[in-house]
């Protein structure tokens, strides 16, 4: 079957430097979280600081460096990953290294034209630091992963992003659609707050805007909750809707996934959603609005929207 390459550089910003990279490939590398259906609340134990890139693009080293070195990857007496060290310089290690694989031009230290989660990933990979990488397509499943390991998530960026509030929680990133997008960026995400802490079971009625998820920036403690970020799962499930993407590491020891088959017509289907996702998100009414709804419905229960 065709495969299907989506790649977009975005707009380049001091402080951001994640550009889109997916692969229908990636559809055969799914997360099977053990508990698919509950969102469980979780923070990740972590073993390194509140990073800070600066000016430079580096946001996808920032965070892949961030999930590496926070549990269940590192416990205990935490040993380096080569020279993805657990500081600025092994981030910046990390994004140079992918910068060096991506299909973007430019590569570091000459040109900072940023990288993605993808390339990270495949770096990690290559130098053994994780056996493999798996993807969450629909905000539920990555929700139930994050109940097991922390994930790099790549989201358009809005203007109002950077800043945050306090309004439902400390370091609230302020998610105005209207704002309008000023690139991409590449965070850690690490915890999952639940209302009283409880278990919940998705398959039911859940108000996912009462749901919040968390992680550290890469700005400097100055920067959010001394450091991190927070936004609801609402707010996380409608960026990633705008070619955002999730992945997560599988552990050095574990064993490396494989592959599922891929289905039947998948390649025609995700060409349909790529070619229709615009379209349906745009406003509409009488019979498109309908055909809006549909088509927007059949994406999120195939696990593409």
């Amino acid at each position: 079957m065709e495969r299907l390459i989506e790649r977009v550089v975005l707009p380049r910003h001091p402080r951001l430097g994640r550009n889109v990279n997916h692969d229908s490939e990636s559809r055969r590398f799914r997360v099977a979280p053990r508990h698919l259906g509950q969102i469980r609340p979780v923070r990740h134990e972590a073993h390194v600081p509140i990073l800070d890139q600066g000016s430079l693009g580096s946001c996808t080293g920032n965070a892949g460096v961030a999930a590496l070195y926070r549990h269940p990857y590192v416990a205990g007496v935490v040993k380096p990953f080569g020279t993805f060290t657990p500081n600025e310089p092994g981030a910046v290690n990390l994004y140079t290294e992918a910068t060096k694989i991506d299909p973007f031009a430019g590569e570091m230290p000459a040109e900072d034209t940023g990288s993605d989660g993808l390339s990270i990933a495949k770096v990690l990979k290559r130098t053994g630091a994780v056996s493999g990488y798996l993807w969450a397509f629909t905000l539920l499943e990555a929700l139930a992963q994050l109940a097991e390991t922390p994930v790099i998530t790549g989201v358009p960026w809005l203007n109002s992003m950077f800043d945050t509030t306090n309004s439902g929680h400390a370091g609230h990133l302020v998610v105005r659609q209207e704002s309008g997008m000023a690139g991409g960026h590449e965070i850690c995400a690490d915890e999952v707050l639940t209302p009283a802490g409880a278990v919940l079971d998705a398959s039911g009625s859940v108000d996912l805007s009462q749901v919040w998820v968390g992680g550290p920036n890469s700005w400097g403690t100055s920067w959010g909750d001394q450091g991190r970020w927070y936004m609801t799962a609402a707010e996380w499930g409608w960026l990633l809707s705008q070619q955002g993407d999730v992945t997560a590491f599988v552990p050095a020891t574990k064993p490396q996934p494989t592959p599922t088959p891929a289905p039947s017509g998948d390649a025609a289907g995700d060409a349909l959603w790529s070619a229709t996702k615009a379209w349906a998100a745009a406003p509409h009414t009488g019979s498109n609005a309908r055909a809006a709804k549909a088509v927007t419905a059949w994406a999120k229960s195939t696990g593409r929207g």
